[in-house]
């Protein structure tokens, strides 16, 4: 799957990752929108390179329902996918 990622200032790539592989209770949402805000800015400093976005909406798969995040604590909406763990599904 295509994700981008966060190189430095100035350097976001788009690049081929693994699609995540869902756990029991895990929900997969193929993402529509993505958006970033100032507060994803102190987490893109902690390792590079750095999957960011965490507020997005798409369709889970499996299910076909409609999923909003806004201000979650998921990381990584500017995918093909994302993961939203069990213990915040």
């Amino acid at each position: 799957m295509k994700s981008l990622l966060f190189y430095g200032p100035g350097d976001v790539r788009l690049e081929d990752v693994p699609r995540p592989e869902p756990e029991p209770g895990d929900v997969l949402v193929q993402v529509e929108v993505a958006l970033a805000d100032g507060t994803d800015a102190p987490l893109l400093l902690d390792e590079l390179p750095s999957p960011f976005g965490h507020e997005f909406c798409g369709v889970a798969v499996g299910t076909g329902e409609r999923i909003i995040a806004a201000s979650s604590p998921v990381d990584g909406a500017f995918a093909e996918y994302v993961l939203v763990p069990a213990h915040i599904a």
